[in-house]
């Protein structure tokens, strides 16, 4: 699903180029209109959303430590660990002093809304063949905050309309939040729209099509 897993195979198993296609994921069509102007009147400052199961691949630990002297108010939203661990988490982040609420699984619809609210989408992931949920935070006017690792520079456009850092870096990631806080991307709404449109779930269907075809 990203040209960064795709050559992560051909190095593998020694394969050639051509045995390869790749499909990005794609997102529905009615995200890719969605009005992002209007959603950056509803976004909540200081406010970041981390969506990830797996939590620790999906560098949460690094995000809260990041947080912790952070110069200014921050809400961080946690969607996606079990119930089993949330006592675990609830504890660091108390510790951390950091205001905070935590969701288990959550449906679709729900976390479109949470996106829409939230002025940062940060899950800086330790290992991300593709990262679609970037892209989906994109369309609801989110800031990205991430890591430059696998294949989420190719999902969300390299830094052109994201913060990237290393990942288990909090210093780095600290300065990515600080920045991304203190810019506005009001002028770069349509500009993301265009680009997202290479993710909609027309286009994907047609390439999948095109794959077919030549195979």
């Amino acid at each position: 699903n990203s040209e960064f897993l795709k050559k992560e195979l051909q190095q593998k198993y020694h394969c050639k180029e051509q045995l390869f296609k790749v499909l990005h994921k794609g997102i529905e069509n009615e995200l890719i209109k969605f009005k992002r102007e209007d959603t950056l009147q509803k976004k909540i400052p200081g406010s970041i959303l981390f969506v990830k199961t797996d939590f620790a691949l999906g560098g949460l630990y690094t995000l809260v430590e990041s947080l912790k002297d952070i110069d200014r108010e921050v809400s961080l939203t946690i969607i996606g660990p079990a119930l089993q661990h949330h006592e675990m988490l609830k504890g660091i982040l108390e510790k951390a002093h950091i205001s905070y609420e935590l969701f288990d699984y959550m449906p679709p619809e729900k976390i479109y809304e949470k996106m829409q609210e939230s002025e940062i989408f940060c899950v800086p992931s330790k290992r991300e063949a593709f990262g679609v949920a970037n892209i989906e935070a994109m369309a609801m006017g989110c800031k990205i905050v991430s890591t430059h690792i696998g294949g989420i520079p190719e999902a969300v456009g390299g830094d052109c309309f994201a913060w990237l850092v290393v990942p288990d870096n909090p210093i780095a990631l600290r300065k990515a939040l600080t920045e991304a806080f203190g810019t506005s991307i009001e002028n770069k709404m349509n500009e993301i729209g265009k680009y997202l449109y290479r993710f909609s779930s027309t286009k994907v269907v047609s390439q999948f099509r095109e794959i077919l075809e030549e195979c």
